[in-house]
């Protein structure tokens, strides 16, 4: 008898939890690179030199990529997303570099470069200011990123700086709608040190949508554009080498979202 009073109860209370709903956006865009990078063995005196990047060969990526998962609980609010870039061409370094190894490339010396660098993340916040024009949230997630890198000269004497970083993040989003145009922005970083090494990511991703069609917010298509900006250092000894890493990512991109 008891269960049958409490299952009309059941039933209310599941009737009144909200399916959650998802956005999925895929995008193609570019990104700039600019900063400095260096490294020098681990025995050898003095500061770390360091070169800039675009001045080393590392170019625009011009066809970026990236998908991007949003998921809306109520208040948790749950995004999902990876992204890679590749940054090649030749240039020169601005100072001379020598390795553990005692390879050394020399300032003004013609070089090849490639970095490819790779950002995927999870992040959770929750609104504290949720409404249907307004919305503004705080949370937490994990970010990982993949940089791959070498410089090479003549005789085939190459630098290679290689890691994969994951670290805890903060984040802060905020948005607001009007008609069938939405803004949203999303902010995320740390920075984190350990001893001698240090690690700081910066993430800043915005976007602004244009709902195509779709009479609310589940089962539509809306077009957006974006942009992008990324700040990541790092400095580390690798057991041979000092390695020093301070580089930006920006750039606009262009994205379709499915509401679902």
């Amino acid at each position: 008898m008891t269960r049958v009073r409490l299952l009309p109860l059941a039933l209310a209370l599941l009737g009144s939890c909200a399916a959650p709903s998802a956005d999925i956006m895929p995008r193609y865009g570019t990104l700039d690179i600019g900063g400095d990078f260096g490294l020098k063995g681990s025995s050898s005196p003095g500061a770390v030199p360091k070169s800039n990047a675009s001045a080393a060969g590392f170019s625009r990526d011009e066809s970026v990529i990236g998908l991007r998962a949003d998921v809306d609980f109520g208040t948790p609010h749950l995004m999902v997303s990876t992204q890679s870039s590749s940054h090649d061409g030749s240039g020169a370094l601005d100072v001379d570099m020598t390795n553990g190894n005692g390879v050394t490339i020399f300032q003004g010396e013609q070089i090849d470069s490639r970095m490819d660098f790779g950002l995927h993340q999870t992040i959770l916040t929750y609104d504290f200011l949720p409404s249907d024009m307004f919305e503004a949230g705080i949370g937490l997630g994990l970010s990982v990123v993949d940089v791959e890198t070498s410089v090479t000269a003549s005789a085939n004497r190459t630098f290679d700086m290689n890691e994969t970083i994951p670290m805890p993040v903060l984040a802060v989003r905020g948005g607001v709608a009007v008609g069938d145009f939405e803004a949203q922005g999303l902010l995320s970083g740390i920075s984190l040190d350990a001893g001698s090494d240090s690690v700081s990511l910066m993430d800043l991703d915005l976007f602004v949508r244009y709902r195509l069609f779709g009479l609310n917010d589940r089962l539509a298509g809306s077009i957006a554009l974006g942009y992008r900006q990324v700040a990541f250092g790092v400095d580390y000894d690798d057991g041979d080498d000092i390695v020093e890493i301070d580089l930006t990512f920006d750039g606009p991109y262009l994205a379709l979202i499915f509401s679902l």
